[in-house]
This record gives C-alpha cells, sequence and structure tokens, in this order.
C-alpha cells in the first residue's frame, strides 16, 4: 500500500481504541462518537484485508493481528507527535514520560503541589514507559529502565498483591483466590511472575487468563468479578479502604521499585528539581496495611 493511500483516520483511531480498550473511551479521546470510531475500524480492516477486533459488538477485543498492529503503532504515534513543531510556552518546560497508572494515580493527584514551587513552570506527561529521543525523563518501573540511563534514581517503593472483588475474597480461601481467572495486562505482562517471586508463592494453574490492554481495565476486571489481578497500592488504595476489593495475601514489596530516569545527564534545573519532589513524595505515601516502615 502506497503512502498516499495510508487509512491514516482508520489507523488513528483503531490505535486509540487498542490503548483504552473501549470504544466509548476511544470516541471520548478523539471527540467523535462511538459509531464514528466503530465505522473507521471496520473500513481499516476493509482496507488491509485482515480482522482487527474478535469478540461480541460489547466486548470486542484486539485479535492477534490487531495485537500486533497496536503494539507497532503506538510509539509510531507518539514519535510523530513528538516531532511535531509547537510554539514553546514562556517558562521551564518539563518534558515527561510515564505510564498511564502512574501518571493518573500517583503522579497527578500530587502535581499541583509542585507546580505551586515553580512558578511558570510547564510540564507536558506523555503515555510511553521510558525516555526516548525528544523525552529526556521518565517515571517507570525499575526493571524497565534503560541500562545506559544517565541517571536512574529510586523514588517509590511499591507494594503489590493479588486483588479480587470483595465477595470472592470472603468465601473463597487464599488457595482458590490463586486458581481463579487470572487477569493480566499487556501494559505489565509479568507482574503475577513478580509478585510471586517478591512473595515466595508458587503460583498453581490458574481456571482461565483474561488479557487487557492496560493495567487498570485489570483491576477493573478484579472489582466486577472476572478474577484476580495484581493490584499496586498506589493503583489500588480506594478500593481496598472502601471494600470494593481484597487482598487476601496482604502487600509485598515488589522487587524493583517506580525510578525517575534521566537518559541524558544535560544541565537541567526543572528536572533536577522535579527528581528531588518524587523522592520526598515517594518517602511520605502511606503503606499499605499491615507493612511498616523499612527498618
Amino acid at each position: 500500500m502506497s503512502r498516499s493511500h495510508l487509512p491514516l483516520n482508520g489507523l488513528r483511531a483503531f490505535e486509540v481504541f487498542a490503548r483504552h480498550g473501549r470504544m466509548t473511551l476511544a470516541a471520548a479521546e478523539l471527540c467523535v462518537t462511538h459509531g464514528a470510531v466503530s465505522r473507521q475500524i471496520k473500513g481499516l480492516e476493509a482496507a488491509l484485508g485482515v480482522s482487527l477486533t474478535e469478540g461480541p459488538r460489547n466486548g470486542l477485543r484486539l485479535s492477534e493481528a490487531g495485537r500486533r498492529l497496536a503494539a507497532a503503532l503506538t510509539p509510531l504515534f507518539d514519535d510523530l507527535e513528538a516531532a511535531l513543531p509547537r510554539r514553546e510556552p514562556e517558562g521551564e518546560v518539563l518534558q515527561l514520560a510515564c505510564v498511564g497508572t502512574l501518571a493518573s494515580k500517583w503522579l497527578i493527584p500530587r502535581l499541583p503541589a509542585f507546580l505551586d514551587h515553580r512558578p511558570g513552570a510547564s510540564v507536558r506527561i506523555v503515555d510511553a514507559n521510558g525516555p526516548n529521543a525528544e523525552i529526556n525523563c521518565a517515571l517507570q518501573l525499575g526493571h524497565d529502565a534503560p541500562a545506559d540511563a544517565a541517571e536512574i534514581v529510586p523514588f517509590l517503593n511499591r507494594h503489590h498483591a493479588p486483588v479480587v472483588t470483595a465477595a470472592a475474597g470472603r468465601e473463597l480461601s487464599p488457595d482458590d483466590v490463586l486458581r481463579m481467572p487470572r487477569l493480566i495486562s499487556r501494559t505489565y505482562p509479568g507482574e503475577w511472575e513478580h509478585w510471586a517471586q517478591a512473595a515466595g508463592v508458587e503460583l498453581p494453574a490458574p481456571t482461565g487468563v483474561i488479557e487487557f490492554a492496560r493495567y487498570l481495565q485489570a483491576i477493573d476486571g478484579a472489582a466486577a468479578g472476572l478474577g484476580c489481578a495484581i493490584g499496586s497500592w498506589f493503583a489500588v488504595k480506594s478500593e481496598i479502604e472502601s471494600g470494593a476489593l481484597l487482598a487476601p495475601f496482604g502487600f509485598v514489596q515488589a522487587l524493583t521499585p517506580c525510578v525517575f530516569v534521566r537518559a541524558r545527564a544535560t544541565p537541567d534545573p526543572l528536572a533536577e528539581a522535579f527528581r528531588d519532589w518524587v523522592v520526598a513524595e515517594g518517602a511520605s505515601g502511606p503503606l499499605p496495611p499491615g507493612v511498616g516502615p523499612p527498618p
């Protein structure tokens, strides 16, 4: 297919749907109707001659071909966005890569306090797992940090646990909980194995596996009673405290913390101030029930 015939509108609609996993959320991001997103994706499938989605209309999921295309499209659109020229606002600008869950559940609620102390500063957050050629700083999981980064600073000791809907957590034994359908996400594909290693638990075979595009979708699936997911404390704190989710095994500290990454050690007072701030914020956050401060 030549460049002049690339179905760009369909590719964009499909990428947004694949990232959110829901037509309604994709429509909201694109400021169009649910039906418009659906038509764009159907047109893309017709142009390519492959099925990118499967399942019932109210529960569409990506096909194997769709997963491969989505994995390629998101970084391409990120690179395109980063390459677009834009007028720089006055004042300091921190361009930061941060995966969606960490951004929405941990960073964004705290960010006003940082900006209050940096009058005129701006922060641009890109949903990406690590720095790239255009974005020098990132907040991400330690085991994903680039080995050649100029600076890697731990800022948040992450705690995680299997979480289930309250009804299942009260009625099932812990062993039965581990045999429930296992909810996983493409955002954190090894989260179950990392928890089992940290907890010293041997995982039994589950009764099934349900895969989601995004981490928070797996948490939503656990709350809806679809099975058991691994929840990071910062992501499920409100659900645990409200009783919507239970953690039958309690929380254990993850093998690797969340880290601040700077790919290039160029002088950047705003990035350095932000690094020091997230370290202080990470140290001051509340711990899960039953977990004490480090010795």
